[in-house]
């Protein structure tokens, strides 16, 4: 990759940097755990036959920015 696209990557990942001091192995586990939970609950609040207090609108975007993430820590971790 170049340099100009990790520099990027990490930019939008720095923030993160402030709350928690880990290494880029475990910001990718909980990434994972983070996706894997607002993916669970669009498909429990999907699957219920009661409204829940969270909108569908709400967990598929939740769920979509969470894998934007999960990729952006994935390409930091393997190619940057």
């Amino acid at each position: 990759m170049s340099a100009g696209f990790c520099k990027a990557t990490r930019m939008m990942l720095v923030f993160q940097a402030f709350i928690f001091k880990a290494t880029k192995e475990f910001d990718l586990f909980v990434s994972v755990l983070i996706t894997a939970y607002f993916c669970a609950l669009h498909v429990y609040t999907r699957s219920s036959p009661t409204h829940s207090a969270v909108s569908l609108q709400v967990t598929r975007t939740l769920g979509i920015v969470s894998l934007f993430f999960l990729t952006l820590r994935i390409i930091d971790l393997h190619y940057c």
